[in-house]
């Protein structure tokens, strides 16, 4: 099992504001030494909370965060990595930013676009429309405006002469990469190949392969232990970046419109573990693999003694190879399927607005 998968909600949420805080001071640093920063300058105390002071406007003090990276320094290098690479980038075009993680100014963006989307009946939530987790400014205010399309203009008109760029963050390796993000730039439809083969015959979910190379959809339930349902996150595979969630409302209408059965939580709690890994056994040979009965025996007892919630475990694993089962046999179907999730992970609906993601 992945660390990720012991984490709590609060954990996961909580890891993710320190981390993209920090971001903002390395930013800073960066602007400050007008030079590619370091592993030593990130974890330097004296230039951390410099940098703070002078050109950061986050939710998180100074020494909350700097006792958190120097106790998290595997994260370390992928913030000094995804600085260099986007200064290097030329979308950050000033050297005057302020950079903001969940201030006033930065919750005023999002709570204008909410009105203007439910103005304009469009049900998507902010992350949707666009999932920057830090913002770059020269402005210290954001002006009204009529509707969702000339918010988005002036979003973009800003980003093009480096004025406000919203920043999408994800954990990177060595290297990093930014990519504009824009409902204008021409999306190529992203369709069907296979369900990918698992290492372990019991996992919590499954990856569905797409025609885009390297590219797949990770289909499970990202909170178990809430017996909360399955969801699809793009991955890289065999890359160290995620690239955004399937939204609920789409996989669920996906879901509903094509009557793709999910086993409901009573039938779950009704059914023992051998009934249960005996679907999972006959789900997985409808994805197109088959698996013998010694193989999921073995299987089940490397997973058995890790299990957060009974329910919530098996909820996740035959939800998502339900939903592979359905689209390994209706490829007819599977490419409109896996082309909407995919624009919907990507935030990239008309109604999105523009910004850069470093990966």
């Amino acid at each position: 099992m992945r660390f990720e998968e012991y984490l709590t909600e609060a954990d996961a949420s909580t890891t993710t504001r320190l981390q993209e805080c920090v971001h903002c001071v390395a930013y800073a640093m960066r602007q400050m030494t007008k030079k590619d920063i370091t592993r030593n300058d990130v974890l330097e105390p004296g230039f951390f909370i410099d940098a703070y002071a002078k050109y950061c406007t986050i939710d998180t003090p100074d020494n909350t965060l700097f006792d958190w990276i120097f106790d998290n320094s595997k994260w370390v290098d992928s913030i000094v990595a995804s600085t260099n690479t986007c200064k290097k980038s030329g979308y950050l075009k000033k050297n005057n930013y302020t950079f903001h993680r969940g201030s006033p100014f930065m919750n005023s963006i999002y709570e204008q676009a909410l009105v203007l989307l439910k103005q304009e009946g469009v049900r998507i939530g902010g992350d949707k429309w666009n999932p920057s987790d830090i913002w770059a400014t020269t402005m210290s205010s954001v002006p009204k405006f009529n509707t969702i399309i000339e918010f988005n203009d002036w979003i973009e008109k800003n980003l093009n002469n480096g004025k406000l760029v919203g920043i999408s963050l994800k954990m990177v390796g060595k290297s990093a990469k930014v990519v504009l993000s824009s409902p204008k730039i021409k999306h190529e439809p992203v369709g069907y190949k296979s369900i990918k083969k698992p290492r372990d015959v019991l996992p919590t979910g499954s990856m569905v392969m797409t025609i885009k190379t390297g590219t797949g959809i990770n289909f499970r339930s990202f909170r178990i232990s809430n017996q909360a349902d399955i969801t699809g996150e793009i991955v890289m595979v065999g890359g160290a970046a995620r690239h955004g969630k399937v939204p609920s409302t789409i996989l669920k209408k996906a879901i509903k419109d094509n009557n793709i059965p999910q086993l409901t939580k009573k039938r779950i709690g009704d059914q023992t573990d051998d009934q249960l890994i005996k679907s999972v056994q006959n789900l997985w040979k409808q994805c197109g693999y088959n698996f013998s009965d010694k193989q999921m025996a073995q299987g089940w007892e490397k997973r058995k003694n890790n299990i957060q919630d009974r329910i919530g475990y098996w909820q996740s694993i035959i939800h998502s190879l339900e939903l592979g089962a359905f689209l390994n046999s209706n490829k007819g179907k599977a490419d409109d399927i896996i082309n909407t999730f995919f624009v919907g992970a990507s935030s990239a609906s008309e109604f999105s607005s523009t910004f850069i993601k470093v990966y």
